[in-house]
């Protein structure tokens, strides 16, 4: 049995496009790891780190990008 609520919210452009731009960063982070064979996150954040420069957004999500990415292509 899976349960559910319905929430009513009305979410900002600014919101919209942070999470544009971090599922990007998401996407772009999981192509150099299987371009490059990677298989650590240490590898990962080496290779894709500086490619996310691009993207004019604090280091932390640059950080959180590169987690999700490898645990999302490791699986």
């Amino acid at each position: 049995m899976i349960k559910t609520v319905n929430q009513q919210i009305t979410i900002s452009q600014g919101m919209l496009d942070l999470m544009t731009k971090f599922r990007n960063m998401v996407n772009d982070c999981i192509r150099i790891g299987l371009q490059n064979n990677v298989t650590s996150l240490k590898t990962l954040s080496t290779k894709s780190y500086r490619y996310l420069d691009r993207y004019d957004i604090v280091s932390y999500y640059k950080h959180h990008a590169i987690s999700r990415a490898f645990w999302n292509f490791t699986k």
